[in-house]
């Protein structure tokens, strides 16, 4: 019974140890998971032209993870995006006339400096050149402006496979 008792004792801190680490890891992407859910349904708010729906999500994205980069979110198949939340908040937030605040959240991109690596800092440069003009266009109340084209559709970027 003795021996029983011993290889017990054993296994019970290794199991302890395997047990914390499992309950640790379960527990760290479920804000992770939160944060691209919600950058998905942004990315696909954005896609149909919902901006207001779109920078809710990019707004719930970044509640969950404020830190643009790290790992890449799978949009659809093999579409996978750099996670850029305050780079998309600002480009809905710009469709819906909020120019301070797109600028604001662009700047945010800019400091934390993931987009900079990225070839998107060419759309951020185009999208913040727009800003003066459509400042002076702000539209007097009551008129409705003429609906802007799109943004630019990210592009998915081929991986190369592990050899």
């Amino acid at each position: 019974m003795s021996g029983r008792t011993g290889r017990a004792r054993r296994w019970v801190p290794g199991l302890a140890l395997v047990l914390a680490l499992a309950s640790a890891l379960a527990a760290a992407p479920a804000g992770a998971a939160g944060a691209e859910e919600s950058f998905r349904e942004g990315m696909s708010a954005l896609d149909q032209n919902k901006w207001g729906v779109a920078a809710a999500a990019f707004r719930a994205a970044l509640a969950e993870r404020p830190a643009e980069g790290g790992r890449r979110v799978r949009i659809y198949g093999t579409w996978l995006l750099d996670y850029l939340p305050h780079y998309y908040l600002g480009v809905a937030l710009f469709q819906l006339d909020d120019l301070e605040g797109a600028a604001a959240e662009w700047r945010e991109s800019r400091r934390q400096g993931a987009i900079l690596s990225t070839p998107l800092v060419a759309d951020l440069e185009r999208w913040e050149s727009r800003l003066p003009r459509e400042a002076r266009r702000a539209r007097p109340s009551g008129r409705r402006r003429r609906p802007r084209p799109s943004p630019p559709r990210p592009r998915p970027t081929p991986r190369r496979a592990r050899g």
